[in-house]
């Protein structure tokens, strides 16, 4: 999945809500050496949504589960909202007045699964983390 992903989404949810989404399943591509495309993500979502982990406007209601459902096994067992000093690979939940947004941060790269060329993408102030382990 390349940057922008969230914008091409098919699904209105997960074009308008699914920043965190879309960061989990592009974690997981990229710790188990997997390419997930834009199609699996939306299959993702839908088996997600059938099975609880997701709700229908992209509220995550599980974000391990929602992991090892994208990795097809269990190989995360916690989240975290601490960044562990050396993390190499985590989320960084994002804010400004009125708007939330999640983005993934590796090997020191940003991964925006929005357009990180859009209007209005600068100005956000980190909030919070999240590291799957």
């Amino acid at each position: 999945m390349e940057q922008g992903v969230q914008s091409k989404a098919l699904n209105e949810a997960l074009k308008e809500s699914g920043c965190y989404f879309y960061c989990i399943l592009k974690q997981v591509s990229l710790e188990r050496e997997i390419h997930l495309s834009e199609v699996q993500a939306e299959l993702i979502f839908h088996d997600a949504v059938v099975v609880g982990i997701v709700r229908q406007n992209c509220f995550i209601n599980d974000p391990v589960r929602l992991a090892n459902l994208a990795a097809g096994t269990q190989a995360y067992r916690s989240i975290s909202t601490e960044k562990p000093p050396g993390a190499k690979t985590y989320i960084q939940r994002m804010q400004k007045p009125m708007f939330t947004h999640f983005v993934l941060m590796y090997d020191g790269q940003m991964w925006d699964p929005l357009d990180p060329a859009r209007p209005g993408a600068q100005g956000y102030e980190v909030v919070s983390y999240r590291v799957l382990r």
